[in-house]
Order: structure tokens, then C-alpha cells, then sequence
């Protein structure tokens, strides 16, 4: 089981509410197109001597696939990403699908939080 957090002012204090495991260092893939709008609230808060980076993924469902999979995994390895990292996925659902997958397969498997930005 896992939690659900709703809210529409989440992101804005989600270090907080949240409360992320230990982890060594936070890795946030955030939709291009919606990367502006976001950025700032995602760092907002974080502990100073938690390493966050934020990786733009232009991403759309025809993108969506192991060619960007693998990408991201080269990503994640070249920036010092290792099992103790925790990966945030904030975007639509192809995003959400594709993050979910890297982190579930990134060195066996890293934990990881879904922030959808939209809803059916």
C-alpha cells in the first residue's frame, strides 16, 4: 500500500507534507511543456544538502518507449544517480508511465512519487 495526497497546493509544500525516504539525491522529470510553471515550487523547500536536479523530458505518446527510456537511464547514471535516489515524475500520463517505468527498472528498481498534472 501506499499513500494518496490530494491537493491543489501540494507541489508548493510537498517537501514538507510528503516527507520524502531518506534518499541521497531527488532526480525530478518534469514535462517540457509545463517545466516552467513548475520548477519553482518543486525546489521550493528542498533541504539544503539534498542534491535535486530537474530533467526536462519532451514526451508525448508517440515518444513514449525504450529509446527514451534508455536516455533517461543514461541521464540518471551520468548525473550520479544511484539505489538510494528517488525519482519524481510530474506530468501527464505519458510521462507518469514512462517515469514510473525508468524508476521501477533504473539499477533494480528506485522509489519514485507520481505528481499527475492531469486527470480523466
Amino acid at each position: 500500500t501506499y499513500p494518496i495526497v490530494v491537493g491543489s497546493t501540494l507541489l508548493d509544500r510537498w517537501w514538507s507534507e510528503l516527507q520524502p525516504p531518506k534518499v541521497t539525491k531527488v532526480g525530478i522529470f518534469v514535462d517540457r511543456r509545463i517545466e516552467e510553471r513548475f520548477s519553482a515550487p518543486l525546489l521550493a523547500g528542498a533541504p539544503a544538502e539534498l542534491p535535486v536536479k530537474i530533467f526536462p523530458v519532451a514526451i508525448d505518446e508517440d515518444r513514449k518507449g525504450i529509446e527514451l527510456c534508455g536516455e533517461l537511464w543514461s541521464t540518471l547514471a551520468e548525473h550520479g544517480f544511484d539505489r538510494h535516489s528517488l525519482i519524481l515524475n510530474v506530468g501527464g500520463g505519458a510521462l507518469g508511465d514512462l517515469g514510473g517505468f525508468v524508476a521501477s527498472t533504473f539499477m533494480r528498481g528506485v522509489p519514485f512519487i507520481q505528481v499527475p498534472t492531469t486527470l480523466l
